[in-house]
């Protein structure tokens, strides 16, 4: 627990230092071949944009350390590329099979490259994302679980950039996660008859997401 509180106070430092570009308000993420389903949300920033005008002139911008700014604040016929961001899960699950029944806590960190699949600001929709990171595992039923996780693949659909900012602000992510080195069959203090190692697993999940970015530009800030 002690490890989960520690990542939480760095995410709520990192909302503090370098306002995210999205706050996911709703999250799910399907049943592992262990406890599941997961709720929660997801917290983002975006550190350095890759930035493009009409006239596909590129520029590239990092976060500035100690604003309350997105690095991809545009301005004019600019739209966003391809950003590199580092996104933070809090989920968590209530299964009788594993834990007795107890909460069980995930937390994922994963920096993460993101491009926009269309090149123009008129129909730039969908971004096509990909990372890799950490997870934690916790309960007060089992020892903390941690190792790598994989995104391979993560969808962002919203409104292009030249759409009125008020439109751009939901964004909808659909995306698998995988955990490479699966988990061992004591894990999660799983109930008589689930105690079986669990392999590689590829969870998909769903979110919908708040672009501040867009909120900021919808109230002329």
């Amino acid at each position: 627990m002690r490890r989960i509180r520690v990542t939480l106070a760095i995410a709520v430092l990192m909302q503090m230092v370098a306002a995210a570009p999205a706050l996911a308000w709703w999250d799910w993420l399907e049943h592992l071949s262990g406890p599941g389903p997961w709720k929660g949300v997801v917290f983002g920033a975006r550190l350095l944009c890759i930035v493009a005008d009409d006239g596909q002139q590129v520029e590239t911008r990092v976060l500035p350390v100690g604003v309350f700014v997105s690095s991809c604040d545009l301005e004019g016929n600019e739209w966003r590329r391809a950003s590199f961001d580092v996104g933070m899960r809090f989920l968590w699950t209530n299964d009788s099979r594993f834990a007795s029944g107890r909460r069980i806590s995930l937390t994922t960190l994963t920096p993460s490259f993101t491009w926009s699949i269309f090149k123009s600001r008129d129909r730039n929709f969908v971004d096509y994302g990909v990372g890799a990171g950490r997870y934690w595992v916790a309960s007060e039923a089992f020892p903390t679980v941690s190792g790598a996780v994989l995104e391979p693949l993560r969808l962002d659909f919203h409104a292009p950039t030249s759409a009125p900012a008020w439109q751009r602000i939901p964004v909808l992510r659909v995306g698998v996660l995988v955990f490479p080195a699966g988990f061992e069959p004591t894990a999660f203090a799983p109930s008589p008859g689930n105690a079986a190692r669990i392999g590689r697993d590829w969870p998909k999940y769903i979110g919908i997401y708040t672009d501040f970015d867009a909120l900021m530009d919808a109230f002329g800030q």
